[in-house]
């Protein structure tokens, strides 16, 4: 079973599957609008996220802006960057 969305952080929407990214208090959510399913991704903070079409990533922002992550969808992370 999926747990409950709660204090949601970010938003990012996946243009090739046509799914929403949301981040929340724990974990890295999907939802597929088109057939209302949701699915865990990976364990996650409430932070700031955006897809780039280009790359097929999405990258997550936190600790206070400084800190950049790369994530793919096989639920790795793909880099740390820093500013």
């Amino acid at each position: 079973s999926i747990p409950r969305l709660s204090w949601p952080g970010g938003i990012a929407f996946d243009s090739r599957r046509k799914r929403i990214f949301i981040t929340s208090r724990g974990h890295l959510y999907s939802y597929y609008p088109e057939t209302n399913y949701w699915e865990v991704v990976a364990d996650s903070k409430a932070i700031p996220i955006v897809y780039s079409p280009q790359e097929d990533l999405l990258y997550g922002l936190e600790a206070e802006g400084k800190k950049i992550k790369k994530v793919d969808f096989l639920k790795k992370l793909v880099k740390k960057l820093s500013q």
